[in-house]
Order: structure tokens, then sequence, then C-alpha cells
């Protein structure tokens, strides 16, 4: 397979667990380039080469429009007679046209900057429209295409307007593998997609774990220790706002000290209700919270190592299955969390919340916590390493392409 060569494709690459990803394809293929719109700096292995692509200018999408028209009408008819389609989705049938030429456009420019071959792996992270690139790249050169879902590009009952996603059927048609990072993410496909199900496989992404040492265990005189780790801004997915609630019950139940760590970016003026629940904290004065910001991996990896910390909680409203959740769990550290999405593939039963949970419900999952810490430590970090270390992913990845080759 180190013969090979990826096309990597993703637009943004500024997440984590999108660059551990591009290093992880690294060590797999001999050659690995990435076709993006992120025009930052990164510190890849050498092997890796990113190439920016061009922004498409009006004149280049008329003119595809006009040589292109009957084909695009086509593809744009064939989506608009698929299942769900609702008079909102109608409503962006030009929105989908453009992002039809935007792609062709694109994929002409790729077809004069490299010359592909059938042993070629095209590779799109994520299924939202820039999965259209490579599909247009395979139908012309037959390579092998993979396509990956998470949680935002996989249930279309998140579009509360349009309960669909774009062009589902043209790209999982061209597609030699269909990607789920979750077991749950599979049956979604599977019962959706139905006619695609030779295709669809799981796909569990993994994590490093950059020390050696596990999670300290705390001592019984030392505070209880939270960790979350989200963008607040996505107030209607991550919930963060709920998590101040959560540990007043806390301290008013076992009556003592709390130190709660977020980690991610954070703008009140998108989340007033995280304000507004921080704020309770303020009055509580054996509750200190430390908004952290954006963390370099390195920073949590080492917060993670030498910080104890008695539980990572989540209480997403949706998921896929969070990277965040593999690296807490390689370290030892038990997740508390709502039972959605994939989540319940690494987090403990006795653990799991209702989506709508009450208080009372999370502190009886504190309650297990508290009396089997050690089980539930050990219980984490060997999940972890089953399903969910950076070796097994490689090695899951590597067998799905000899599934296609």
């Amino acid at each position: 397979m180190n013969n090979f060569r990826c096309f990597f494709f993703m637009e943004s690459l500024n997440s984590t667990f999108t660059q551990s990803e591009i290093i992880k394809m690294s060590s797999i293929f001999k050659e690995v380039i990435i076709l993006t719109e992120d025009k930052n700096q990164y510190n890849f292995p050498t092997n890796v080469k990113k190439h920016i692509l061009p922004v498409n200018s009006s004149t280049s999408k008329k003119r595809i429009l006009l040589n292109n028209f009957f084909s695009i009408q086509f593809i744009l008819l064939a989506d608009l007679f698929s299942k769900n389609t609702s008079i909102a989705y109608l409503k962006e049938y030009l929105l989908r046209q453009s992002y039809l030429l935007k792609y062709i456009d694109l994929s002409k420019t790729i077809n004069n900057k490299y010359t592909f071959s059938k042993s070629d792996v095209l590779y799109s992270f994520f299924t939202y429209n820039n999965a259209l690139l490579p599909t247009f790249l395979k139908k012309k050169h037959n390579c092998k295409f993979i396509t990956c879902t998470h949680g935002g590009d996989l249930f279309e009952e998140r579009y509360l307007k349009t309960k669909k996603l774009s062009f589902r059927k043209f790209i999982f048609k061209n597609a030699d593998l269909i990607l789920s990072v979750s077991k749950n993410g599979v049956h979604y496909l599977n019962k959706k997609y139905s006619e695609f199900n030779p295709k669809i496989k799981v796909y569990y992404l993994g994590t490093n774990k950059r020390h050696l040492t596990d999670n300290p265990l705390k001592d019984s005189d030392k505070p209880i220790t939270i960790v979350s780790v989200a963008d607040t801004a996505r107030r209607d997915v991550k919930r963060i706002e709920l998590i101040p609630n959560i540990l007043i019950a806390l301290s008013e139940k076992y009556k003592t000290s709390i130190i709660w760590y977020h980690i991610g970016t954070y703008d009140f003026t998108k989340n007033e209700g995280l304000r507004i629940a921080i704020d309770k904290l303020k009055t509580k004065h054996n509750i200190t919270y430390k908004l952290k910001g954006k963390l370099s991996n390195e920073e949590i990896m080492s917060m993670y190592a030498f910080q104890p910390i008695t539980a990572f909680i989540s209480v997403s409203k949706t998921e896929g299955l969070p990277f965040s959740m593999m690296e807490a769990s390689s370290f030892g550290i038990p997740v508390i969390s709502t039972d959605v999405g994939g989540c319940r593939e690494i987090v403990d039963s006795k653990l799991l919340l209702d989506e709508n949970f009450s208080n009372e419900q999370i502190l009886n999952a504190f309650d297990f916590l508290f009396s089997n810490q050690i089980e539930l430590r050990k219980k984490a970090k060997l999940t972890w390493s089953k399903n969910f270390s950076n070796d097994r992913s490689i090695q899951n990845f590597k067998n799905l392409i000899a599934e296609i080759q």
C-alpha cells in the first residue's frame, strides 16, 4: 500500500482530528496530496503536499454551465427526485447548481495539474458538497474513491428546514467505500441508503497517546475535577451551558469543592445562555471554573497525563463519535455522556445519560463513577486500546483499502 498515492479532500485543516488523519494517511501511502482551500501552514510529514484550490471566477462558472448544461441539470433533477425532497430543499436549486459548477470547474483544474492512475485513492474525509470534487475525478479516471461520514455530514434530520443533504446518492453511487466513524452511523446509512449496504463500513478514527503515563487518580481530599471539550458557540448542539447547573448539583450533594476546565473556543456574544449559566457559578465559592480557550494537542495531552481528572463530560444533543472522548479514554479518564450518536460505543453504559437528562440521572452516574473509579478507568483505557488507538485505526484503514483493490 506504500506504493499508492492518496488525494485527501478537506476544505479546512485546522482541527486536531483532521491533522491526525492526514498524518495517519502519510504512514499508509507513499504520497499524500491534500486538496484544500486552507492556506495556513501546518507541520506535516515530508511525503505530504498541499495543493490550494483556486477560487472559481464567475466567467469560468458560466462557461462550465454552457458546456455541461444538460449533464448538470440531470444530476440536479435526479437529486430532487430522490427521497424526502421538501419545498425548502427545492428552493435551494440554484445554490446546489453553483456547487456543481464549482466542483466541475475545480476537477478540470486538477486534471490539468495531475496525472491519475487507477491505483490512486481519492479520500474525502467528510461527505459535504466538497465530496463532489473526488466524485467527478472518480468518474473520469476510475480511481478508488472513499468518502467518510461523521455527524453533521451524516444525520440529515439535523437540518431542520430541508431534512436532507445534497447529492447523497450521486456521491454514494460513485464511491467504492462509504465509511462512518461509528457503528451507529453505519446503522443509519444502512437503513436510509440500503442500496449501498455492501459499500458501507465502520471506520473508527484513532488517537495517539503522547505520554506513557495514565491520568493520576485524585486523592480523596482533592476537588472533583471535570473537563469538557467543545466549541461553545454551537449552543444548539454541544449545550455547554447545561454544565454549570450540573456542577451546582454536584457541589450541593457531595459538599466538596469542584473545578471545571472547559477546552475550546468560546464567545458569549454567540451563547448568551452560557454567560448567564456561568454567572451563577460566581456565587458558589466551592466551584472554580477555568475557560481554557483553544489549546494545542500537546497541552491537552499534558493535562490528561499529569492533572488528576475525575471525569470528562459531554452533554451534546447530537454527535458522531467524538475524537475528544478517545483522547480522554486513552489516559483512563472515565467519560460521562449523553447517549447520542456513537457515544455508547466508547462510554460505559452506566455513565450514559438521556439526551434530556435530569439532575437525578447525572448524580446517579457520578455515584456509580465514585463507587467504581478504578474499574472504570481500566475499562476506558482498554476500550481505547481495542478500538480507538491510532495503530488499530491504521490497520482498520489498510484492511478496508485491501477490500477494494
